[in-house]
């Protein structure tokens, strides 16, 4: 009896292992291509190379890979478009590539302050590790810096602060196009449970966390039916390999920050109770002292409402005064 079990035990595991390695198969050799675009008008925007500056300032809105810059950022775009133009960063594809994304986004930024007087360059999450690496490869002169403005918004430093479990899985295989329609099935479940229970789920992306949020905390102006398409979408879009590749860039730590002498760098850091996937205040003390151990300094503002990671459509309205603030 007992060996029959574990000989039945030993079969399941094998053909688990048999079809992870040929779900993860199916995508190799894919990658995720890093887009630039400019917003030019209400949710339309064109490749930056096509576009021409409008304004003496551009704010690049560089978000992490598995979120979406044009959901993502239109609460804040009531004060970001009238203080210059708007460039959004997305990746595109199936697989993200790190590398490729750090060089498109450096490129970027050296193209931006030819173009413009001041460049702010708004890190949601992994993006603003992302942009640390970026600016890490360009080594800018001290006159350039100086018109730079970085907002860490709620990013993480390395492995030690991120809190989902994904993060050692990706050690043992890729997750591919089965797994990724158990997930979608999975995260529409947790967004169904957390509507029985009174629960806010994450609007646009982290669809992972959509039972964490009690509806005490939700922005009293909210509109339902607005953050309701968002999580939807998030449910839908949300891709397991993405956020696998994103999990290994995270593991990866910081590049030194001496290429942020002389730059400005503010972080914000949302409520650490609602901040899910990253451990707060661990995470913002280690880039505070990172940067000081490369001579550089960072501003560190504690979020005064209950916003949780990277979300801008709950209270938004606070959202938009704290950003004016920051880039006035």
């Amino acid at each position: 009896m007992v060996k029959a079990v574990a000989e039945g035990v030993l079969a399941a595991v094998g053909g688990l292992t048999a079809v992870l390695a040929v779900d993860a198969a199916l995508l190799r050799g894919r990658s995720a291509r890093t887009v630039c675009r400019q917003l030019i008008a209400d949710g339309v925007a064109v490749p930056v190379a096509d576009a021409e500056p409008r304004a003496a300032r551009v704010a690049v809105f560089v978000p992490g890979v598995v979120a979406r810059a044009l959901p993502n950022v239109t609460p804040l775009l009531q004060t970001l478009t009238p203080l210059g133009d708007v460039q959004l960063v997305d990746y595109e594809g199936e697989r993200f590539d790190a590398g490729e994304a750090v060089q498109a986004l450096a490129g970027l930024i050296a193209q931006d302050l030819r173009r413009y007087e001041r460049v702010v360059i708004w890190g949601e999450s992994m993006g603003g590790m992302l942009a640390a690496h970026a600016l890490d490869v360009l080594r800018l002169p001290m006159e350039q810096r100086a018109r730079l403005t970085v907002v860490l918004s709620d990013s993480p430093a390395g492995e030690s602060n991120i809190v989902l479990p994904i993060s050692r899985i990706t050690d043992w295989f890729y997750p591919g196009p089965l797994l990724q329609g158990f997930g979608n099935g999975l995260f529409g479940l947790v967004h169904l449970a957390g509507k029985a229970f009174g629960y806010y789920p994450g609007p646009v992306h982290w669809s992972w966390s959509a039972v964490h949020t009690p509806t005490k905390y939700i922005d009293p102006v909210l509109d339902a039916r607005e953050v309701q398409v968002a999580q939807q979408e998030a449910c839908a879009g949300f891709k397991l390999a993405l956020f696998a590749d994103q999990t290994r860039f995270i593991r990866g730590g910081l590049p030194p920050l001496d290429a942020l002498v002389g730059v400005r760098v503010v972080y914000l850091m949302n409520w650490p109770e609602l901040d899910i996937p990253v451990r707060q205040p661990l995470g913002r003390d280690e880039w505070v002292a990172a940067a000081a151990r490369a001579g550089a300094q960072i501003e560190s503002i504690d979020v005064a409402f209950p916003s949780r990671h990277c979300d801008y459509y709950g209270w938004r309205h606070h959202w938009n005064a704290l950003a004016a603030e920051i880039l006035q």
